[in-house]
Parts: structure tokens; sequence; C-alpha cells
């Protein structure tokens, strides 16, 4: 049965086209932080399932939307913040309340960083978070258990916007897991949503047939907003607007 399944691996790395990730059983690898220019910080972090995101500088404040896989994750993030500058860091801003963006959060509290989540995906991490903790104990050996969530400033409703309105955070609704908001830049047209935004030949989700029309809607009404660079939570980082293109005709085809 394992030379099967080795064989399997072999095959779907060498034989196919498609650059799906393996995970790394690892909560101490390098978080790689390249700056995108002067306000943007692409955050990506290679602990467990390789995971992209960001945080914000702007003139007055320091905004961060995922804590990373874990709290070592989350303290090379805040550390690569502190030698950048000296604004207050107005908050942690999660983008999903998955663990892979929400397992360092605690690291965050301990530095007294307010810590704001959606509403519905509140209610998720609290229904899951002991789960999540389990299910990751049990497939890595490197994985370090948090029993319990520290204290949530705010929550987010349907949406919020920061910075004069140039930084929007909205809720899409239950596509794919309670409480994945969207974040948009709107002087610099990126985008961000986490897992709900990826390049379908490295990473998929497993989607039942509503999830994918909720999904193909969403990509829909993202495709006709001004979107210069999308910063997806999976795989290459960086892409154009032609993901959307990519994302909609694989999912379609699911159909």
């Amino acid at each position: 049965m394992k030379n099967i399944y080795f064989i399997l691996i072999f095959y779907i790395i060498n034989c196919t086209n498609i650059n799906y990730q393996i995970p790394l059983d690892s909560n101490s690898e390098i978080v790689k932080i390249h700056s995108i220019n002067s306000h943007f910080f692409l955050i990506e972090d290679f602990n467990y399932w390789k995971t992209n995101s960001l945080f914000y500088i702007s003139d007055t404040n320091v905004y961060f939307f995922s804590s990373g896989w874990c709290n070592k994750s989350a303290e090379q993030i805040l550390w690569k913040a502190k030698t950048l500058t000296y604004l207050p860091f107005k908050g942690l801003f999660l983008i999903s309340p998955e663990l892979e963006f929400s397992g360092g959060i605690n690291q965050f509290a301990e530095e007294h960083i307010p810590i704001y989540i959606q509403k519905e995906g509140y209610d998720f991490l609290l229904l899951n978070w002991k789960q999540w903790q389990f299910e990751m104990q049990k497939k890595f050996l490197s994985w370090q258990t948090i029993e319990n969530l520290p204290v949530i400033s705010g929550l987010i409703e349907s949406e919020l916007r920061l910075e004069k309105e140039n930084i929007i955070l909205f809720y899409p609704g239950n596509i794919i897991s309670a409480g994945n908001l969207v974040l948009y830049f709107k002087n610099e047209e990126i985008l961000y949503a986490g897992n709900l935004l990826h390049n379908p030949e490295e990473f998929i989700l497993n989607l039942n047939k509503n999830q994918i029309k909720r999904l193909l809607d969403l990509i829909q009404k993202l495709k006709k907003m001004p979107v210069k660079t999308i910063i997806t939570g999976k795989g290459r980082p960086i892409q154009n607007k032609s993901l959307f293109d990519k994302m909609y005709k694989y999912y379609n085809n699911l159909l």
C-alpha cells in the first residue's frame, strides 16, 4: 500500500502540469517578507502549507491581515514590521478565521495589538479552534497546540473602511467558510482575499456545487472592479487580473 502511495505522489509531482503544494512538518521555517512598494509587504509563510498574506504601512498606521500559521510566524511578521517603522500597529484584521491566517493570533494579543474578525467568522473560529488544534497535532509532530483564544477587540459585520476609505474590507458571504473577507486597496487597486483567490494550477478548493456557484458569482463581481494586482492565498503570490478567468474556467468546468 505504501508503494502505491509513493508512486501516486511521484506521478502527481513529475507527470502532470499541476504544481500542487506538499505540506511541510515545520513551525520554524523562515517567513519571507518582500516589499511590493513602500506601503505593501508580501508575507510568504512556508510552515505547513505555504500561505501568502500581507501587511500595510500607511502614513500613520500599520495594518496586519494575517497572523501566520503559528506564534513563530507571527513573531517574524511583527519583528519585520518593527524594523521598518515606528508607527503604531493599528490592528490585526483577520482575512479569514482559518488556521493558516489565525494560528498566531496569541502573539499579537501578547503585544497588545487589537484583533478584529468578521462576526460569523468569530463564531466559526470558536466552534472549530480546538478541533483544528487536535487535527494539526495528529498530522504534524511540530505542531504546538494553543488551547485558548485571546480576547477579540471587535467584530466586522458586512464592511469596514479604513484610511479615509482607501482600505475596504467586505464580507461576500459564506463561500468556502464563514468569515472569509475580501480586502481591497482602492488607490493602489490591489486585491487580497485569502484562499478565495488562488491559481487553480497550484491549489484547488474541495467545494460542493453550491459553493462553486457562489465562488463563480464572486469572481464575476470582483472582475468588474478596477484591479491591477491580486495577492493569492496559496501558490505564486502575485497575479494579474487574468487570474479571474483561470479560476472561473476551472471551477465552472466542475459543475
